[in-house]
């Protein structure tokens, strides 16, 4: 039996919700196309009646749940090598918080042996965030 990669279910995920039905329902949601016969059997008459909203509603619906996250950058060092704190806050509180680094044609990466306490420690006595 052969494991598939997280990339590999990731892109597997998306391939599952960006289906061509779901494309069509976005551009009936967008006025960019009418509803087929289908679409109005499936999502009855208000579908014939205000196509646009009725599409956007039944996308609406396809949400798991919304979140909000709020992301805070804050520089330590810059040029390259450059290094910074990635801090995660919900209100005023931070949730995590990890040193990155980053080198000329390098992508940020996060330390791989760092103690997330106490960068989360740090980066409360650094700064005030007001999420």
């Amino acid at each position: 039996m052969t494991c598939k990669t997280i990339e590999d279910r990731a892109q597997d995920f998306y391939h599952a919700v960006f289906d061509k039905d779901l494309l069509r329902l976005m551009d009936v949601a967008e006025g960019e196309a009418k509803p087929t016969k289908r679409e109005i059997e499936e999502y009855g008459d208000a579908m014939n009646k205000y196509p646009e909203d009725t599409a956007r509603e039944a996308i609406e619906q396809q949400a798991y749940g919304i979140s909000k996250e709020i992301v805070y950058y804050v520089t330590l060092a810059g040029g390259g090598p450059a290094a910074r704190l990635k801090i995660t806050v919900d209100g005023d509180e931070v949730e995590s918080a990890t040193l990155q680094f980053c080198d000329w044609f390098e992508p940020w990466t996060d330390a791989p042996h760092q103690d997330s306490d106490l960068v989360a420690r740090y980066a409360r006595l650094l700064a005030y965030f007001d999420g």
